[in-house]
């Protein structure tokens, strides 16, 4: 991997996740990668929601070797659950893949941050 000459902050807007496996960020294929800072994961529901997310290496596919978390039970309490801190930050290569699908669509909001190196 080349060295960073620069990084770049960037937000992924709220999403919600759909009940079938989809990619929720596809890390640009002219970077070093990105550091993912956070993934939180909101139910805005009143009843407990599960929700898997992957991490997916450039052209993997979403399996057991790649999850972050499986059918995680997101709490119907409104509050963000933080999967990835910035304090434990993880790196996703250049055309690396973040996926994931919840119990039931359109209920839980997803919030990625990361920092893309250039």
């Amino acid at each position: 991997m080349a060295t960073p000459t620069t990084f770049t902050v960037e937000n992924v807007d709220a999403a919600q996740l759909g009940s079938s496996i989809a990619t929720l960020l596809t890390v640009a294929a002219n970077t070093n990668g990105i550091q993912i800072t956070s993934i939180k994961l909101v139910n805005d529901s009143t009843t407990p929601v599960t929700a898997t997310i992957h991490l997916v290496p450039s052209g993997g596919s979403a399996d057991v070797t790649n999850i972050l978390c499986n059918a995680f039970s997101v709490p119907g309490d409104g509050l963000p659950y933080e999967l990835i801190t910035l304090g434990n930050p993880v790196f996703l290569e250049p055309s690396g893949l973040i996926r994931g699908l919840a119990g039931t669509a359109d209920v839980i909001t997803y919030h990625i941050s990361y920092v893309e190196f250039n």
